[in-house]
């Protein structure tokens, strides 16, 4: 049926009209395609991975955090400004794709969206491009006159925020003129178009006039959206065709789970070439929106490090992207002055070696990505490169390296150091009694460290006196893996597991109970990739359930002012925040100072990623800056839950002359000494 608009429709796209509409998309959409093809040409450089598994979790992924916007909306200014700005975007290109398809023919019409569900879409519609407009202002404030620091602020983001800013106005002003001059029924639901249409009319706005503005409107509204089809690819914000793809396809496996290397098939160890990552590792390249949370949850880069994991993924995105053409011709011959190994590497000329070796591994820059980057695989890929493919490696890293090698721990020590704090004890060893019902894994630090020992004899007493069935392995255990592999040196975490789980295998070990946070996450979800698993507990895990059990008597609360330190392999690795809490607050009478940074943004030690193993001679000690936080909480005793964190706090605690003012515990020692034996 003709209606007054259907007409004024057909009036703007006569033959000349479909003509211009037909030619500008076929060459909007050409550019376009010609962009999207290299892009991928380009990932496919990278090597083959199967991510088109649990395609139930990618979905909900998908639905969560593209559509939900969950992880922007962890930072509620951007990330509001953000969700609406992605779901007008949404609406009007649902509207576009109707009036585009009505200039070539009249009753095109999208299922629903032109029935029923019509009213209910122009209310959406208008709502959305009102939510907009104040969302890009909002941006534009941000960027121009706030610029709190962390993101990018470039002159890109503003054309795109300026060119949004265009789509709505001239959306909402061409209907305005539209429903002006050929008013329906049904326009009563575009109230903000109806709104200006009212405003058009009271000013005298001729039939005639109003015609040749609603198709100004409308033909600059087209030629912006078109504008950003071709602009977008092309831009830093790439991220908006990409983020889609990159959370469908992010890694559903155990939180910094690094890969497994095949050492005997792999044609090079580690990365230093664009080609050497994942086809998902280069799409991760492709989707920084250069938001700058990486950077501002970094313990490195906030301590003056030479390390932004920003500037990581930037710089080699850039490098992708600027010698594109070189890399597609892979077989070319190396420039002159350059050999063919020389050519295309990354650590060095796009990467500094200083910047890779600052990362503590702490996850905080993965965890707070909202496009689920994982610079951390990139990092430890690359440290694997020069641990492995050049033997290069910090000095102390590489003396690190050399004594778990030779003695099965990161100091030297020997075997036999492991059983002194058990010395009047009567713990047993497995090899005098294998019919345990746990496996307490002690830890390198809590048995080879004269202050972290005092965590493993508070742990043990504590078994103890609940009633536990466990043994340790003495003098049998060794390093469980992680700083070798953090660090780099996957054949020497390989020949560590394996040596475990020999051990293991032949006492017949099901449940292991350990204290350090590192060692957890490793049996946890590494040694799975190598057929060892077990049932791991923390100790904070497991201290909380004999509590809840009445398998401990504890006496009266303690009385000083206490705080809890969110170790970052418990925490954001593992998701285990309340169990300790649940613990603090039985010995507080439910008092617990909670410290700004906690939980998943919770502020690095300083000790993950072999960082406990080397010096820190760059900037601000990471460990000083999380010691001053919890100082000025107020604080009079800090519990952490990781020999590491104790390591390192209590290390911040000398630098900062606060030994006076505060004290710090394992939670493990607090409950021990609140035993009533």
């Amino acid at each position: 049926m003709e209606t007054a608009q259907s007409n004024l429709q057909a009036l703007q796209f006569g033959i000349i009209g479909k003509v211009i509409l037909f030619l500008l998309l076929v060459i909007s959409v050409t550019i376009f395609l010609q962009r999207v093809v290299k892009l991928i040409r380009l990932m496919k450089l990278g090597q083959p991975e199967n991510s088109f598994g649990s395609f139930g979790k990618r979905l909900t992924s998908l639905l969560k955090y593209v559509f939900g916007q969950r992880r922007l909306l962890m930072v509620p200014y951007p990330g509001i400004a953000h969700f609406f700005i992605f779901w007008g975007f949404i609406f009007v290109v649902i509207g576009y794709i109707t009036t585009v398809g009505q200039g070539f023919y009249s009753g095109f019409g999208l299922p629903l969206l032109d029935g029923v569900l019509k009213p209910y879409y122009l209310s959406l519609l208008d709502l959305f491009q009102l939510l907009v407009i104040v969302a890009v202002l909002m941006a534009l404030y941000r960027r121009l006159i706030w610029r709190p620091p962390g993101p990018v602020y470039s002159a890109g983001a503003n054309v795109l925020l300026f060119s949004i800013f265009a789509i709505m106005v001239f959306d909402l002003v061409g209907d305005g003129f539209k429903i002006a001059i050929a008013p329906e029924g049904i326009d009563r639901f575009s109230f903000a178009s109806s709104a200006l249409a009212a405003l058009f009319s009271s000013w005298g706005v001729s039939s005639s006039v109003g015609r040749d503005l609603y198709f100004l409107f409308w033909w600059a509204h087209l030629l912006v959206i078109l504008f950003l089809l071709d602009y977008v690819p092309y831009s830093k914000h790439l991220h908006i065709l990409t983020a889609p793809f990159n959370v469908f396809f992010r890694n559903l496996g155990p939180r910094g789970q690094l890969t497994k290397m095949d050492l005997e098939e792999s044609e090079s160890i580690g990365v230093n070439r664009i080609e050497d990552f994942s086809r998902k590792g280069i799409l991760d390249l492709y989707t920084c929106t250069e938001c700058g949370r990486c950077d501002l949850n970094c313990p490195a880069h906030l301590s003056e490090k030479p390390l932004s994991p920003k500037d990581v993924i930037l710089n080699l995105q850039h490098h992708l992207l600027g010698s594109g053409e070189e890399l597609l011709k892979s077989k070319a011959g190396a420039k002159e002055g350059e050999s063919e190994e020389e050519k295309g590497q990354l650590i060095g000329p796009i990467v500094e070696e200083e910047a890779l070796w600052s990362c503590t591994t702490c996850y905080g820059c993965v965890y707070n990505c909202p496009v689920f980057i994982e610079h951390i695989d990139k990092i430890v890929d690359m440290r694997r490169y020069l641990v492995l493919s050049e033997g290069k490696a910090p000095p102390e890293a590489a003396t690190t390296l050399r004594n778990l090698e030779r003695n099965q721990n990161p100091w030297g020590l020997p075997q036999s150091s492991r059983t002194d704090w058990i010395e009047g004890l009567d713990i047993p060893l497995l090899s005098e009694n294998r019919e345990v019902e746990y496996l307490f894994w002690v830890g390198c630090s809590s048995s080879l460290d004269a202050r972290n020992t005092k965590i493993a004899v508070a742990f043990a007493k504590i078994l103890k006196a609940a009633g536990v069935s466990f043994g340790i392995l003495g003098e049998e255990e060794n390093c469980c893996g992680d700083p070798a592999r953090r660090m780099g040196d996957e054949y020497q975490f390989q020949t560590l597991v394996e040596t475990n789980l020999e051990i293991l295998k032949n006492y017949g070990v099901r449940k292991i109970l350990t204290i350090c946070p590192h060692g957890f996450n490793t049996f946890k979800y590494e040694y799975p990739q190598f057929g060892g698993d077990f049932e791991v507990r923390h100790h904070s895990e497991f201290v909380r359930k004999l509590i809840s059990e009445n398998r401990l008597s504890l006496k009266a609360g303690l009385k000083e002012k206490v705080t809890y330190h969110d170790s970052c392999y418990l925490g954001r690795y593992n998701d285990i925040y309340e169990s300790p809490r649940q613990i603090l607050k039985s010995l507080t009478n439910g008092r617990l100072t909670e410290l700004p940074r906690r939980k998943g943004k919770s502020f690095c030690c300083g000790a993950g990623g072999g960082r406990m193993f080397m010096e820190e001679d760059v900037g601000k000690r990471v460990n000083d800056i999380r010691t001053q936080e919890i100082l000025d909480s107020g604080a009079e005793v800090v519990a952490s839950a990781c020999p590491f964190c104790l390591t390192m706090l209590s290390d911040g605690i000398k630098d900062l002359d606060a030994e006076e003012r505060l004290k710090i515990f394992d939670i493990a020692e607090l409950v021990s000494q609140s035993l009533e034996l």
